[in-house]
Protein backbone atom coordinates (compact mmCIF):
# COMPACT_ATOMS: atom_id res chain seq x y z
CA UNK A 1 0.00 0.00 0.00
CA UNK A 2 1.29 3.54 -0.71
CA UNK A 3 2.75 5.32 2.29
CA UNK A 4 1.22 8.65 3.30
CA UNK A 5 3.02 11.85 2.34
CA UNK A 6 5.17 13.14 5.25
CA UNK A 7 6.02 16.79 5.88
CA UNK A 8 8.43 18.07 8.53
CA UNK A 9 6.74 20.49 10.89
CA UNK A 10 9.17 23.35 10.26
CA UNK A 11 8.77 23.17 6.48
CA UNK A 12 5.00 23.26 6.05
CA UNK A 13 4.07 26.11 3.74
CA UNK A 14 0.88 27.75 4.92
CA UNK A 15 -1.38 29.82 2.71
CA UNK A 16 -0.15 32.99 4.38
CA UNK A 17 3.55 32.18 3.93
CA UNK A 18 2.94 31.11 0.33
CA UNK A 19 1.37 34.46 -0.48
CA UNK A 20 4.41 36.15 1.05
CA UNK A 21 6.82 33.99 -0.94
CA UNK A 22 5.11 34.96 -4.19
CA UNK A 23 6.63 38.42 -3.74
CA UNK A 24 10.15 36.98 -3.53
CA UNK A 25 10.65 34.40 -6.32
CA UNK A 26 14.19 33.41 -5.30
CA UNK A 27 13.09 32.78 -1.73
CA UNK A 28 10.09 30.83 -3.00
CA UNK A 29 12.21 28.57 -5.22
CA UNK A 30 14.58 27.83 -2.36
CA UNK A 31 11.73 27.13 0.03
CA UNK A 32 9.94 24.79 -2.38
CA UNK A 33 13.23 22.98 -3.03
CA UNK A 34 13.61 22.37 0.70
CA UNK A 35 10.01 21.17 0.96
CA UNK A 36 10.38 18.78 -1.97
CA UNK A 37 13.44 17.13 -0.41
CA UNK A 38 11.57 16.51 2.84
CA UNK A 39 8.54 14.82 1.27
CA UNK A 40 8.07 11.08 1.10
CA UNK A 41 6.43 9.76 -2.08
CA UNK A 42 4.78 6.37 -2.57
CA UNK A 43 6.82 3.72 -4.28
CA UNK A 44 5.82 2.72 -7.80
CA UNK A 45 3.68 -0.42 -7.70
CA UNK A 46 5.43 -3.56 -8.87
CA UNK A 47 2.25 -5.53 -9.46
CA UNK A 48 -1.49 -5.69 -8.90
CA UNK A 49 -2.60 -4.81 -5.39
CA UNK A 50 -4.16 -7.78 -3.54
CA UNK A 51 -7.45 -5.94 -3.06
CA UNK A 52 -7.60 -5.30 -6.82
CA UNK A 53 -7.13 -9.00 -7.46
CA UNK A 54 -10.05 -9.67 -5.16
CA UNK A 55 -12.18 -7.18 -7.09
CA UNK A 56 -11.26 -8.70 -10.44
CA UNK A 57 -12.11 -12.17 -9.15
CA UNK A 58 -15.47 -11.01 -7.82
CA UNK A 59 -16.28 -9.32 -11.13
CA UNK A 60 -15.49 -12.54 -12.97
CA UNK A 61 -17.60 -14.57 -10.55
CA UNK A 62 -20.55 -12.20 -10.97
CA UNK A 63 -20.40 -12.36 -14.76
CA UNK A 64 -20.16 -16.15 -14.83
CA UNK A 65 -23.01 -16.58 -12.32
CA UNK A 66 -25.26 -14.20 -14.25
CA UNK A 67 -24.43 -15.90 -17.55
CA UNK A 68 -25.55 -19.20 -16.06
CA UNK A 69 -28.85 -17.60 -15.00
CA UNK A 70 -29.42 -16.16 -18.49
CA UNK A 71 -28.15 -19.18 -20.39
CA UNK A 72 -30.53 -20.26 -23.14
CA UNK A 73 -32.81 -17.24 -22.82
CA UNK A 74 -34.43 -15.92 -26.00
CA UNK A 75 -33.49 -12.38 -27.10
CA UNK A 76 -35.07 -10.14 -24.50
CA UNK A 77 -36.13 -6.57 -23.83
CA UNK A 78 -34.62 -4.77 -20.84
CA UNK A 79 -36.75 -2.26 -18.94
CA UNK A 80 -35.09 0.57 -17.00
CA UNK A 81 -36.73 3.10 -14.68
CA UNK A 82 -37.06 4.46 -11.19
CA UNK A 83 -37.28 2.14 -8.20
CA UNK A 84 -39.19 4.89 -6.36
CA UNK A 85 -42.17 5.03 -8.69
CA UNK A 86 -45.40 3.99 -6.94
CA UNK A 87 -48.04 1.56 -8.15
CA UNK A 88 -50.71 4.26 -8.35
CA UNK A 89 -48.65 6.36 -10.78
CA UNK A 90 -49.56 6.03 -14.50
CA UNK A 91 -46.09 4.87 -15.59
CA UNK A 92 -46.43 1.76 -13.43
CA UNK A 93 -49.40 0.54 -15.45
CA UNK A 94 -47.73 1.39 -18.75
CA UNK A 95 -44.66 -0.65 -17.75
CA UNK A 96 -46.85 -3.59 -16.75
CA UNK A 97 -48.75 -3.46 -20.05
CA UNK A 98 -45.58 -3.28 -22.13
CA UNK A 99 -44.12 -6.30 -20.35
CA UNK A 100 -47.43 -8.15 -20.66
CA UNK A 101 -47.43 -7.60 -24.43
CA UNK A 102 -43.81 -8.69 -24.71
CA UNK A 103 -44.41 -11.84 -22.69
CA UNK A 104 -47.39 -12.82 -24.83
CA UNK A 105 -45.18 -12.32 -27.88
CA UNK A 106 -42.65 -14.77 -26.45
CA UNK A 107 -40.11 -12.09 -25.49
CA UNK A 108 -38.38 -12.36 -22.10
CA UNK A 109 -38.28 -9.26 -19.91
CA UNK A 110 -35.16 -8.26 -17.97
CA UNK A 111 -35.06 -5.62 -15.23
CA UNK A 112 -32.93 -4.67 -12.24
CA UNK A 113 -35.23 -6.85 -10.11
CA UNK A 114 -36.22 -4.16 -7.62
CA UNK A 115 -39.41 -2.20 -6.87
CA UNK A 116 -41.04 0.59 -8.88
CA UNK A 117 -40.83 0.33 -12.66
CA UNK A 118 -38.84 -2.89 -12.35
CA UNK A 119 -41.58 -4.53 -10.33
CA UNK A 120 -44.24 -3.35 -12.78
CA UNK A 121 -42.37 -4.86 -15.73
CA UNK A 122 -41.61 -8.16 -13.99
CA UNK A 123 -45.23 -8.38 -12.88
CA UNK A 124 -46.48 -7.86 -16.43
CA UNK A 125 -44.11 -10.51 -17.76
CA UNK A 126 -45.24 -12.94 -15.09
CA UNK A 127 -48.93 -12.26 -15.78
CA UNK A 128 -48.31 -12.81 -19.49
CA UNK A 129 -46.77 -16.21 -18.92
CA UNK A 130 -43.34 -15.05 -20.07
CA UNK A 131 -39.82 -15.20 -18.68
CA UNK A 132 -39.24 -12.60 -15.98
CA UNK A 133 -35.61 -11.87 -15.06
CA UNK A 134 -34.19 -9.64 -12.31
CA UNK A 135 -30.54 -8.64 -12.03
CA UNK A 136 -30.27 -7.22 -8.52
CA UNK A 137 -27.63 -5.05 -6.92
CA UNK A 138 -27.08 -4.23 -3.26
CA UNK A 139 -27.98 -0.59 -2.57
CA UNK A 140 -28.54 1.50 0.57
CA UNK A 141 -32.18 2.04 -0.50
CA UNK A 142 -34.75 0.43 -2.79
CA UNK A 143 -32.86 -2.85 -2.64
CA UNK A 144 -35.65 -5.31 -1.86
CA UNK A 145 -36.38 -7.84 -4.56
CA UNK A 146 -39.79 -7.77 -6.20
CA UNK A 147 -41.85 -11.00 -6.02
CA UNK A 148 -42.30 -11.55 -9.78
CA UNK A 149 -38.98 -13.10 -10.82
CA UNK A 150 -38.42 -16.45 -12.53
CA UNK A 151 -34.69 -16.00 -12.79
CA UNK A 152 -32.44 -13.81 -10.67
CA UNK A 153 -28.80 -12.88 -10.26
CA UNK A 154 -27.15 -10.69 -7.63
CA UNK A 155 -24.41 -8.12 -8.19
CA UNK A 156 -22.05 -6.01 -6.15
CA UNK A 157 -20.65 -3.98 -9.04
CA UNK A 158 -22.54 -1.68 -11.38
CA UNK A 159 -20.20 -2.35 -14.31
CA UNK A 160 -20.87 -6.10 -14.43
CA UNK A 161 -24.60 -5.59 -13.85
CA UNK A 162 -24.93 -3.04 -16.65
CA UNK A 163 -23.10 -5.38 -19.03
CA UNK A 164 -25.51 -8.23 -18.28
CA UNK A 165 -28.58 -5.96 -18.45
CA UNK A 166 -27.73 -5.20 -22.09
CA UNK A 167 -25.91 -8.33 -23.27
CA UNK A 168 -29.00 -10.48 -23.86
CA UNK A 169 -31.45 -7.85 -25.12
CA UNK A 170 -32.41 -6.72 -28.60
CA UNK A 171 -34.30 -3.66 -27.36
CA UNK A 172 -34.68 -1.37 -24.37
CA UNK A 173 -37.44 0.58 -22.65
CA UNK A 174 -36.44 3.52 -20.48
CA UNK A 175 -38.97 5.05 -18.09
CA UNK A 176 -38.49 8.21 -16.02
CA UNK A 177 -35.88 7.76 -13.33
CA UNK A 178 -32.92 9.19 -11.50
CA UNK A 179 -29.15 9.02 -11.88
CA UNK A 180 -29.10 5.24 -12.30
CA UNK A 181 -31.64 5.32 -15.12
CA UNK A 182 -29.79 8.11 -16.93
CA UNK A 183 -26.52 6.22 -16.47
CA UNK A 184 -28.03 3.15 -18.13
CA UNK A 185 -29.43 5.21 -21.01
CA UNK A 186 -26.19 7.08 -21.67
CA UNK A 187 -24.20 3.85 -21.45
CA UNK A 188 -26.23 2.56 -24.40
CA UNK A 189 -25.74 5.79 -26.35
CA UNK A 190 -21.98 5.71 -25.75
CA UNK A 191 -21.78 2.10 -26.94
CA UNK A 192 -23.68 2.97 -30.12
CA UNK A 193 -21.72 6.16 -30.73
CA UNK A 194 -18.38 4.35 -30.44
CA UNK A 195 -19.53 1.31 -32.47
CA UNK A 196 -19.00 -0.99 -29.51
CA UNK A 197 -22.49 -2.43 -29.94
CA UNK A 198 -24.97 -2.75 -32.78
CA UNK A 199 -27.72 -0.17 -32.66
CA UNK A 200 -30.87 -1.53 -31.11
CA UNK A 201 -34.20 0.20 -30.54
CA UNK A 202 -34.48 2.34 -27.41
CA UNK A 203 -37.96 3.42 -26.37
CA UNK A 204 -38.23 6.35 -23.98
CA UNK A 205 -41.58 6.38 -22.20
CA UNK A 206 -42.96 9.76 -21.14
CA UNK A 207 -42.67 12.60 -23.64
CA UNK A 208 -43.08 15.28 -20.99
CA UNK A 209 -40.23 13.81 -18.94
CA UNK A 210 -37.73 13.29 -21.77
CA UNK A 211 -38.44 16.21 -24.10
CA UNK A 212 -36.38 18.87 -22.32
CA UNK A 213 -33.37 16.57 -22.01
CA UNK A 214 -33.44 15.66 -25.70
CA UNK A 215 -33.88 19.32 -26.67
CA UNK A 216 -30.90 20.29 -24.52
CA UNK A 217 -28.77 17.53 -26.04
CA UNK A 218 -29.55 18.63 -29.60
CA UNK A 219 -29.40 22.39 -28.95
CA UNK A 220 -26.32 22.52 -26.75
CA UNK A 221 -24.35 19.34 -27.42
CA UNK A 222 -25.45 19.15 -31.04
CA UNK A 223 -25.26 22.92 -31.49
CA UNK A 224 -21.56 22.84 -30.64
CA UNK A 225 -21.03 19.67 -32.68
CA UNK A 226 -20.13 17.58 -29.65
CA UNK A 227 -22.65 15.06 -30.96
CA UNK A 228 -24.42 14.41 -34.25
CA UNK A 229 -28.15 13.66 -34.58
CA UNK A 230 -27.38 10.06 -35.50
CA UNK A 231 -25.47 9.68 -32.22
CA UNK A 232 -28.80 9.33 -30.45
CA UNK A 233 -29.27 5.95 -32.09
CA UNK A 234 -32.71 4.48 -32.59
CA UNK A 235 -34.48 6.56 -29.96
CA UNK A 236 -38.27 6.63 -30.02
CA UNK A 237 -40.25 8.69 -27.50
CA UNK A 238 -43.74 7.43 -26.66
CA UNK A 239 -46.47 7.78 -24.07
CA UNK A 240 -48.42 4.52 -24.38
CA UNK A 241 -47.82 0.79 -24.21
CA UNK A 242 -49.28 0.37 -27.71
CA UNK A 243 -46.68 2.73 -29.18
CA UNK A 244 -43.82 1.04 -27.36
CA UNK A 245 -44.86 -2.46 -28.40
CA UNK A 246 -45.27 -1.38 -32.01
CA UNK A 247 -41.57 -0.45 -31.99
CA UNK A 248 -40.28 -3.41 -30.00
CA UNK A 249 -42.29 -6.09 -31.79
CA UNK A 250 -41.60 -4.78 -35.29
CA UNK A 251 -40.45 -7.86 -37.30
CA UNK A 252 -38.14 -5.77 -39.50
CA UNK A 253 -36.22 -4.38 -36.53
CA UNK A 254 -35.84 -7.77 -34.94
CA UNK A 255 -34.84 -9.42 -38.20
CA UNK A 256 -32.24 -6.74 -38.89
CA UNK A 257 -30.53 -7.72 -35.62
CA UNK A 258 -30.33 -11.38 -36.71
CA UNK A 259 -32.63 -12.36 -33.89
CA UNK A 260 -34.19 -15.70 -34.68
CA UNK A 261 -37.77 -15.23 -33.55
CA UNK A 262 -40.58 -17.17 -35.13
CA UNK A 263 -43.21 -15.08 -36.90
CA UNK A 264 -45.82 -17.01 -34.95
CA UNK A 265 -44.48 -15.40 -31.77
CA UNK A 266 -44.91 -11.86 -33.05
CA UNK A 267 -48.30 -10.45 -32.20
CA UNK A 268 -49.83 -7.06 -32.74
CA UNK A 269 -49.34 -4.82 -29.73
CA UNK A 270 -53.00 -3.88 -29.52
CA UNK A 271 -54.04 -7.55 -29.73
CA UNK A 272 -51.87 -8.38 -26.72
CA UNK A 273 -53.50 -5.65 -24.68
CA UNK A 274 -57.01 -6.44 -25.91
CA UNK A 275 -56.70 -10.02 -24.71
CA UNK A 276 -55.60 -8.81 -21.31
CA UNK A 277 -58.58 -6.47 -21.04
CA UNK A 278 -61.14 -9.06 -22.18
CA UNK A 279 -63.03 -10.61 -19.23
Amino acid sequence: MPRPMVWSSDEIVTVTSFMTLRRYPDLMRDSMRRVSTSMSFPEAPTGVYPEDNDTFNRLHEELVAAAEVLDGIDPAVTVFGSARLKEQEPEFEVAREIALGLARAGVPVITGGGPGIMEAANRGAKEGGGVSVGLKIALPREQHENPYLDRRAHFRYFMSRKFMLTRYSYGFVVFPGGFGTLDELFELLVLYNTDRAERRPIVLVGKAFWQDLLTWMMDFQGGREFIDPEDLGELTVVDSADEALAVLLNPDRRGALDVQVSESHIVDASDALDREKTP
